[in-house]
């Protein structure tokens, strides 16, 4: 046979080879896009119902509600924020956990029905996605909110308790004696020296107290909008502690020379914080001169109408 004839027939052979490669491949491809296709409305229709259910069934939102402004809560109360705080853990846990399905990408996507109709609904569900991204970042707010302000008021309950027996050493307290004279000046001590130890040694529950906040505000902020805030107080705490160790040493010894620090403190931080606070203001949040705990209480009203308004989106089907 001539040589260029059996050229022409292995040619012909590699090109049907190829074609039917082609072909096989295409159509496995189709086919695998089909399931491919079939599989993600399956799992998105799960994903669908899971959503909807869950901002049904948790959408009591109520932590605002529980925030107490001008007196610390009670033991009562502040277990009902816990508890609180506690169901929007376990909220936001079910939302993470659920994944919205992702459609692969197929080459030969495009000849399938199946897989095109998917990527219709893949767009389509878009809005729903990000609100369910929208409700977990909001939750996770609700979080960071919430057990920060249960963990301060925990700080504070156990100061008050550990501090209450300095009152009877201090028998002047709230008389008119004690208005006659500047705390600034000799730190409202009893007159009798011989009670200032004793003081010392009560007074270091407020290092303690001093050194929990700044850990606090530096591990926990209580919203990231407020993170100089937050920067700031973990310094004066700070700052607060090591100024209050070297007030409870020197009235051991009998000197009042470090009284009135934390007032001199005060002024060196309340410029600072105000800025702070005033740098990141949006309407409707109180300002500065209001009490942390107000703003606070603002903060999670605003967090609880995002959330709550996104649960709504998604408890639709």
């Amino acid at each position: 046979m001539h040589k260029s004839t059996l050229t022409k027939k292995n040619v012909r052979t590699t090109i049907i080879i190829v074609v039917t490669m082609i072909l096989l491949t295409t159509i496995l491809g189709v086919i695998i896009a089909s399931f491919q296709g079939a599989s993600y409305r399956k799992e998105y229709t799960n994903w669908e119902k899971s959503v909807s259910s869950y901002a049904m069934k948790n959408n009591n939102l109520s932590f605002s509600k529980l925030m107490i402004i001008g007196r610390l809560e009670t033991e009562e109360e502040t277990g009902n924020q816990k508890k609180d705080c506690n169901a929007n853990n376990e909220r936001l846990t079910k939302f993470t956990n659920v994944k919205h399905p992702e459609l692969p990408f197929n080459l030969f996507g495009a000849l399938s029905g199946s897989y095109r109709e998917s990527g219709y609904m893949d767009n389509e569900t878009s809005n729903k996605e990000k609100a369910t991204r929208q409700a977990i970042s909001d939750m996770n707010d609700y979080k960071d909110l919430c057990s920060y302000y249960v963990k301060s008021l925990d700080i504070a309950k156990k100061e008050i308790a550990d501090t209450e027996p300095a009152k009877q050493y201090k028998l002047y307290e709230g008389t008119d004696q004690q208005q006659q004279q500047s705390c600034a000046i000799d730190g409202c001590l009893p007159k009798d020296k011989a009670l200032w130890p004793k003081l010392a040694d009560i007074y270091t529950a407020y290092v303690t107290s001093s050194k929990r906040y700044a850990k606090l505000y530096k591990e926990e902020c209580f919203s990231n909008i407020y993170k100089k805030v937050c920067e700031l107080n973990a310094k004066y705490y700070t700052e607060e502690a090591s100024l209050q160790q070297k007030y409870n040493d020197a009235i051991r010894k009998g000197s009042a020379f470090y009284a009135g620090f934390s007032t001199r403190l005060e002024k060196k931080y309340d410029p600072l914080l105000e800025k702070a606070y005033a740098d990141v203001r949006t309407e409707g949040i109180p300002e500065y001169k209001d009490s942390e705990s107000t703003i606070q209480k603002s903060l999670m009203e605003r967090i609880e109408k995002k959330i709550d308004a996104n649960f709504k989106t998604l408890a639709q089907k």
